[in-house]
């Protein structure tokens, strides 16, 4: 029962990580098109990210 606990855990904690980084590019993605942020440095973001 405690192996499964864990695996539940390593579950929510993947899907949480995942949900937040989506949420964290959305956020870039809106700020970007308000001009706060400049284009070029999100397009250089997901240039990094990519590798």
């Amino acid at each position: 029962m405690e192996a499964f606990l864990s695996s539940e855990v390593a579950i929510f904690t993947v899907c949480g990580l995942v949900a937040l980084s989506v949420l964290v590019f959305l956020a870039l993605i809106v700020l970007a098109s308000f001009g706060v942020i400049d284009g070029k440095f999100l397009l250089e973001l997901l240039r990094i990210i990519r590798k």
